[in-house]
């Protein structure tokens, strides 16, 4: 069963990415986004190509130290992070720090 839902996972992903490219078409492309974020997009597509590669040929039990190696960083950062307090911040105002410190 588990097996399945990946599969419709996979699966699922084409179209969502197919739809998003007619939605993008349909408001004409705005050619001045695209300049703007070009660099950001293609380094973005190479680094998923290249992450999915590499996550193909980790282990399970190196892929999950490395995720909470990770997470243990963030944690850590955001623990000792200085300017965490929420003094002078909007209560609409949500950021990872002040998540972590509740």
């Amino acid at each position: 069963m588990w097996v399945l839902g990946l599969t419709g996972v996979v699966l699922l992903i084409l179209p969502n990415i197919v739809m998003d490219g007619i939605q993008f078409a349909r408001r004409g492309a705005p050619l001045a986004i695209v300049r703007r974020f070009g660099g950001l997009l293609l380094s973005g597509g190479i680094g998923i190509v290249l992450g999915t590669r590499v996550l193909t040929l980790l282990s399970p039990r190196a892929a999950t130290l490395i995720l909470g190696l990770f997470v243990l960083i963030f944690v850590t950062l955001s623990a000792t992070d200085p300017q965490s307090s929420d003094q002078g911040r909007s209560p609409y105002q949500v950021t990872a720090p002040s998540c972590t410190s509740l």
